[in-house]
């Protein structure tokens, strides 16, 4: 040992290995992309509904909502699908809460509504689809293995 006090220590340094991989596991992948995918078909829903609308409908106006419509969802879903993409645990939390949220506000239109409105079969199709691809992202993102890399990947900020 060296008598100065101002010398290094002398102990080994080096990394500390993690346990786990911070590989984005292939279960947070595939959910993403199934985000990726329900957003692909509300939008081409949404496109769709502009082609088929009543003739007593105002279709310049409906066509800049809907088009302004698509383009806030989207920047709100880039943000919040990159997040989760990239490690960023708060954002599956808000994911569910939006599929929760989306949900209940059909499910309460459709319960309470005295005389539900009659919608394109496109478009319950469209929802229950993207529904689908939703809720299961949803599980993929709070299974086991992407819990683990998430809390990993959270540790190594």
């Amino acid at each position: 040992m060296n008598d100065n006090p101002y010398a290094p220590p002398e102990a080994p340094v080096t990394d500390v290995e993690s346990p786990i991989s911070l590989d984005r596991p292939p279960i947070v992948v595939l959910a993403v992309r199934l985000l990726w995918g329900g957003f692909a078909v509300g939008f081409v829903s949404s496109i769709y509904g502009l082609f088929t609308l009543p003739e007593n409908v105002p279709k310049a106006f409906v066509a800049i909502f809907t088009l302004v419509g698509l383009a806030i969802a989207f920047a709100i879903s880039y943000g919040i699908f990159t997040a989760a993409w990239r490690g960023r645990g708060w954002a599956r939390w808000v994911i569910a809460a939006l599929v929760v949220l989306a949900v209940a506000i059909v499910g309460g239109m459709w319960a309470f509504l005295p005389r539900a409105p009659v919608f394109p079969w496109q478009t319950t199709a469209a929802f229950v689809i993207r529904m689908t691809f939703y809720i299961t992202a949803i599980v993929m993102l709070f299974s086991p293995t992407a819990n683990a890399w998430y809390r990993e990947m959270k540790r190594w900020r």
